[in-house]
């Protein structure tokens, strides 16, 4: 458990129960939840074959799965999956969010295809080990059939304790940083960080 956080010469001081550690990086690593979103019309039926990540279905084989989202996730997890399955991405949106490297990937990929602009409307069963998604498209309302559905939309906001982590590690730069002061005034956590970090590089005693 760690009890105590702060700058020392440019080191980071980690007091935990087990010891002191030193550490010019710090990573806040304290967890995420998935986002879930509501689909108004979904079977009770196939609620278990739909999932909000990604690790219980890296080792399925030669099905279909949709994986509903416009992120890193989604495309990431689409590039796994589609080593063994066929995989279709639905983007509610025109946009994609994923680092151009991985949209490149999907693309390419011969198992993967992508729907834009299509949004999940209702969701049955069709048989106990297929689900059939009505959805809205630019063409009117499309159907398709899947084993699986995973839903890669996002992250819930964190939690307090990822949030007093933080906190900490912005306030042991802001303590120990000269001239920042004035340039985190009035922001948040993550502003803060980001600020600090700026004058960190821009500071030629640190290079």
């Amino acid at each position: 458990e760690t009890t105590e956080l702060d700058l020392r010469e440019n080191f980071f001081r980690v007091a935990t129960s087990r010891g002191v550690y030193y550490s010019r990086i710090i990573v806040v690593a304290s967890g995420t939840k998935p986002k879930k979103p509501d689909v108004p019309e979904t079977a009770e039926e196939v609620k278990d074959r739909i999932f909000y990540e990604v690790y219980p279905l890296l080792n399925v084989k030669r099905l279909k799965l949709v994986i509903a989202g416009a992120g890193d996730a989604a495309f990431d997890y689409a590039l796994n999956l589609g080593k063994n399955n066929e995989v279709v991405i639905l983007n509610r949106s025109g946009t994609t969010k994923c680092l151009p490297l991985l949209r490149e990937r999907v693309m390419l990929a011969p198992s993967i295809s992508y729907r834009e602009d299509t949004k999940i409307l209702r969701i049955t069963s069709i048989s106990p080990t297929d689900m059939l998604l009505e959805c809205s498209c630019p063409g009117g309302i499309s159907k398709l059939a899947a084993h699986y559905l995973i839903f890669a939309v996002g992250s819930q906001r964190r939690d307090r304790s990822r949030a007093v982590a933080e906190h900490a590690v912005a306030d042991a730069l802001y303590d120990g940083v000269p001239d920042c002061r004035g340039t985190c005034q009035a922001r948040d956590t993550q502003e803060r960080i980001e600020a600090i970090h700026h004058v960190r590089r821009a500071d030629p005693h640190d290079r």
